[in-house]
């Protein structure tokens, strides 16, 4: 409990910090949206499990998640099996990942200054992400997407007071993640960020083939919400590079452990 109040608190502080106008909107849903996600402890990890369609191809996939940065995502299809598992911390941003031949390579250094690698499982990208003093967060507010009224909620790397000035004005573009909320439930209904991939490998994982070097952006959409121990979990993912359908992943099972709070059922 002590971790969520800590957690409220402190995006209270950033987005009453920030200078973007957009934060003196009198009708922010920042504070509900805050007072909505599940109360989940660092120790918590999700498991994840189900199929996944890349184009006509259908396997499966598991990934197993948790907020204190660790990650682990196996993908088996037709032509063999894919894994990759990324770590990241403080001190250490690191990721691998494995091809179908077996063979092993290395996450791109800046393909990890994102805030979290969970993204299938928004409320870990928002406690890492906003409930961290690394992290900078604006509430946009209200607009439409995908046809529909959304929330629109911001965060991004806060520059180390080291990195050279030059530098700075290229970390909000590079490591921000912009979540939108449907206004209603108050659940992540979509999240884009960008996506860096290694120029020196034709194929990436889970990414589209041959990619070349240099950002994109990828998007999830998240649907089909089911309640699982008291938390809800989106059960349909989408994945999308530069507005182009990449692959869905359908979960046919999801547990939490530990789970110390329940949230409240919506």
């Amino acid at each position: 409990m002590k971790s969520h109040f800590q957690f409220l608190f402190l995006l209270a502080a950033f987005s009453a910090a920030l200078p973007n106008a957009a934060n003196a909107q009198q009708t922010s849903q920042l504070p509900n949206i805050l007072s909505a996600q599940p109360q989940i402890s660092n120790g918590t990890s999700v498991m994840l499990a189900g199929t996944i369609t890349i184009g006509t191809t259908i396997g499966s996939i598991s990934i197993s998640s948790s907020p204190n940065g660790q990650s682990q995502i196996n993908l088996t299809l037709p032509a063999g099996s894919e894994t990759e598992t990324r770590l990241i911390s403080r001190l250490l941003r690191y990721g691998t990942w494995t091809d179908l031949a077996g063979a092993q390579h290395q996450v791109p250094q800046q393909d990890l200054v994102g805030p979290h690698p969970a993204w299938c499982f928004p409320p870990f990208i928002l406690i890492s992400g906003l409930a961290s003093p690394q992290y900078l967060s604006a509430d946009l507010g209200p607009e439409t997407r995908n046809g529909a009224s959304v929330e629109h909620i911001a965060f991004w790397q806060n520059p180390l007071t080291s990195v050279p000035a030059s530098v700075q004005p290229n970390i909000r573009p590079q490591s921000q993640y912009d979540v939108y909320f449907d206004p209603s439930t108050l659940l992540p209904v979509a999240m884009t960020f960008p996506r860096y991939f290694d120029s020196n490998s034709a194929t990436q994982f889970l990414a589209p083939a041959p990619t070349s070097s240099g950002s994109m952006v990828e998007e999830v959409r998240y649907s089909n919400y089911q309640q699982v121990q008291g938390v809800s979990i989106p059960f349909q993912l989408q994945i999308l590079f530069q507005g182009t359908t990449f692959a869905v992943i359908q979960f046919s099972s999801a547990s939490l452990t530990p789970v110390t709070a329940s949230a409240e059922k919506r």
